[in-house]
């Protein structure tokens, strides 16, 4: 008994210094080829509203890794072809990081690489099983890039003609609404009648800050439940449709709350509060369907 728990002990302390040597290693490559390019993308998360939904991302990566811990051999490899693999893929991760320095979109290239850049690691120093187990949260890493700005504000300059006219069409039975496009392409709805009330509607206004975040969440979630790689995917694109609609709701809602009660509440209150309350009710809506169809799917087979 004594001999076994001295081996049991040997295993546990060699398997700590296997992981200390691990994340030292990790530091030492990592933060010369990524430290500079986490800096920007920190500031890019305080300064580009498209890109706030990033601070979450290194968390949930996180979490699917420890999910999967109960499968996870960690356990350093003597394979040399696997150790190979790794230090190449590594090694073309690093390389691939120096040469797009100064290209248009390097924050997004050379964030393209980290998934790689771990992976090779994992490769080289715990076998490619490793790497395939914790292939999910190396792959939502991806999610750390952030949307170009000009992209999505043209983007979502579209996408509010779309559910701004969604909402006025619905609410203009009720109410008189008058849609008008001035300079830069922005469209104006103008309520006459009532408390009045004239807005501008910007991507601000759009779905589109919401559905990024939104596709994140629904992918985290797919990628949490068990099941089979259909029921994932449906999982994860069935939400989409709903953000568009719930951001049509909120709309035709400010344009009601503005015609009977006021354009200032309309604005001042509901405009910030009432959005985001829409969206965490679909949030725990949705967490509720999805829970009881993946129990409903376990039970049956």
């Amino acid at each position: 008994m004594d001999l076994y728990l001295v081996k049991l002990k040997k295993n546990s302390m060699k398997k700590n210094m296997q992981t200390i040597i691990f994340t030292i290693s990790v530091i030492l490559a990592g933060v010369p080829t990524y430290g500079w390019i986490i800096r920007l993308l920190v500031e890019e998360w305080f300064s580009n509203p498209w890109a706030t939904h990033g601070v979450l991302v290194p968390l949930m990566a996180a979490y699917l890794a420890y999910q999967r811990r109960r499968k996870l051999k960690l356990e350093w490899h003597s394979d040399i072809k696997q150790r190979i693999y790794g230090v190449l893929i590594l090694a073309v991760a690093m390389a691939f990081t120096y040469a797009v320095r100064d290209s248009t979109y390097m924050l997004h290239l050379i964030l393209l690489t980290l998934p790689f850049f771990l992976a090779g690691l994992i490769i080289a120093f715990y076998g490619t099983k490793t790497a395939k187990t914790l292939l999910p949260a190396l792959l939502f890493l991806v999610f750390l890039i952030p949307p170009e700005s000009s992209i999505a504000n043209e983007y979502g300059y579209e996408l509010v003609k779309i559910e701004g006219a969604i909402a006025a069409a619905a609410v203009g039975k009720i109410i008189p609404i008058e849609i008008a496009e001035e300079l830069e392409g922005v469209t104006i709805l103008t309520i006459k009648g009532g408390k009045g009330g004239k807005f501008a509607l910007s991507p601000e206004c759009s779905s589109g800050y919401a559905l990024i975040p939104f596709i994140i969440f629904s992918v985290f979630v797919a990628l949490s439940m068990p099941g089979k790689l259909q029921r994932k995917i449906l999982v994860a694109v069935v939400c989409i449709p709903f953000i568009f609609l719930i951001n049509s709701i909120r709309l035709g809602m400010i344009l009601l709350i503005s015609y009977y009660i006021g354009p200032e509440i309309a604005l001042q209150t509901f405009h910030i509060f009432g959005g985001l309350t829409l969206f965490i009710l679909f949030a725990v809506a949705y967490l509720i369907l999805i829970n009881k169809y993946a129990s409903n799917h376990t039970r049956d087979g």
